[in-house]
């Protein structure tokens, strides 16, 4: 699964699919006090009832969220997610996700901000993003990045 960002800030964008269907939205919230990001995710397909002239209301045609997790941070370095297993013989480490930070194209090619999680782990998707969410905002918060 390879999910695009609609903005640099992984804690205020939508994250959408290659075909632009949009999978989770995460909006940070409040200004004063203590900040938090509400992670929400697409509900799956529902019944739409059609109104009393046989039409259907224009807020079933929007999508629906519901809230997945609510985030706030503490330090941390680096925005690559890992799990790591250990055998007595060897040490594995396997790569879970790796989000990849927006390219402007001044030495490169252009490039949105993307999250890439490895197909074995799209089970785990949802976590992903929180966790994602999280880190990276500890990570630009500790190097003076970020104001919103």
């Amino acid at each position: 699964m390879h999910l695009y960002l609609t903005s640099n800030s992984p804690w205020n964008t939508t994250y959408r699919t290659e075909s632009g269907q949009v999978i989770y939205k995460a909006e940070s919230r409040g200004l004063l006090g203590p900040r938090r990001i509400a992670i929400s995710k697409i509900q799956p397909a529902r019944t739409i009832n059609l109104d009393a002239d046989g039409k259907v209301p224009e807020e079933a045609l929007r999508d629906a969220f519901t809230e997945i997790g609510m985030v706030e941070w503490h330090a941390v370095t680096y925005s690559k997610i890992r799990l790591y297993t250990f055998d007595k013989k060897d040490e594995n480490e396997t790569l879970v996700a790796n989000f990849h930070q927006q390219h402007f194209g001044l030495v490169g090619k252009a490039r949105p901000a993307s999250l890439e999680v490895q197909p074995e782990f799209n089970h785990m998707a949802d976590i992903i993003v929180i966790t994602l969410i999280y880190i990276e905002k500890l990570r630009r918060e500790k190097a003076g990045q970020t104001s919103d």
